[in-house]
């Protein structure tokens, strides 16, 4: 909720379901304190529409149980309603999530920029997908799965997933990729937000070494399409992947054909393809379109494991979709 760590996160949503509103003013004071008061929340501001309709609940809130409205709540709700912001109808209008993790309110918030519309200039990957939750959950229950790995990611949007692990783990590398220019950028544009520019090195090929914690974090373009035009295995590198990860890249059928080959061309680039494993959820929007890929997989010669399967969340856009988790290997 609003970017808040999870306690405080828990404490006012449970507050606001009761609807038995009592101590008004301690509910102005997280309001004020961790909410407009906030320096990570003030730096990095939420959707605009989001803002606006918690505010407006606050102070409904308010008005009905006859509590004087604390002026900076309310000052804050007419800065928002007067704001450029509300008259914006660009399709390229970015916003910030920050995510705090479950376990450890101290650890260090995930600062993500994306764009409001969920496809922006042709492409998907500049928003965050419901699957990719169900990953980090997933990911979150065996410690040892991604513990002093090497890592790459397809797909990999904004970046939420990778930078989740590099945070909760101790990984060797990770590997962003994907093909659509602004999606490589804005990767690293959300990777710079989450480490101090002194601490990350930028060169021509998109790598980025975090001094923080001697993390390796690389940013290529991998056009299914165009795989003889990749360059992540380029003078032999990175051919010790131990795992492969993806979220919400199951939706054109066009090409499925194109990703089983890719996982192919993957597998084949490595020096002991045995011990490498492909984790992928996947919200199952259309049943023909999945099938589709499930049958290219076994085309290459892959085999899979159902890890788990779960409705989609009720406030997630495809809440009537299932979220499946698979682990494909050969």
């Amino acid at each position: 909720m609003y970017g808040l760590n999870q306690d405080c996160s828990k404490v006012l949503a449970e507050y606001l379901k009761s609807e038995e509103y009592k101590e008004l003013e301690l509910l102005q004071s997280i309001i004020i304190d961790f909410v407009l008061n906030d320096q990570i929340l003030a730096k990095y501001q939420p959707n605009w529409k989001f803002r606006k309709t918690f505010l407006k609940q606050i102070i409904s809130i308010l008005e009905k149980n006859n509590c004087e409205i604390n002026s900076q709540i309310y000052d804050s709700y007419i800065d928002l309603i007067n704001s450029s912001e509300c008259l914006s109808t660009k399709d390229d209008q970015k916003y910030f999530v920050v995510f705090f993790s479950k376990k450890n309110i101290n650890e260090k918030p995930i600062v993500i920029e994306q764009f409001a519309n969920a496809i922006t200039n042709g492409t998907t990957g500049l928003h965050i997908w419901p699957a990719c939750f169900q990953l980090i959950d997933f990911l979150n229950r065996d410690k040892t799965l991604l513990e002093n790995k090497k890592i790459l990611e397809l797909g990999a949007g904004v970046g939420l997933l990778g930078l989740h692990c590099l945070n909760s783990r101790n990984i060797n590398n990770y590997i962003f990729t994907d093909c659509h220019s602004m999606v490589l950028k804005q990767i690293e544009t959300n990777v710079l937000l989450n480490h101090d520019q002194n601490k990350v090195h930028n060169n021509s090929c998109r790598d980025c070494k975090s001094g923080d914690q001697e993390k390796i974090i690389s940013i290529y373009e991998l056009n299914w399409l165009e795989l003889e035009e990749c360059t992540i295995f380029k003078d032999n590198t990175n051919r010790d992947l131990d795992l492969i990860l993806a979220t919400d890249i199951i939706f054109d059928p066009d090409l499925m054909s194109a990703l089983s080959k890719t996982l192919s061309f993957i597998w084949s680039n490595q020096l002991d393809s045995r011990k490498l494993s492909f984790y992928i959820a996947s919200t199952i929007r259309n049943e023909k379109t999945y099938e589709t890929f499930l049958e290219n997989l076994d085309k290459e010669g892959f085999k899979f494991e159902i890890l788990d399967k779960n409705l989609a969340s009720s406030k997630s856009s495809t809440p009537d979709c299932f979220i499946e988790i698979l682990k494909i290997f050969k």
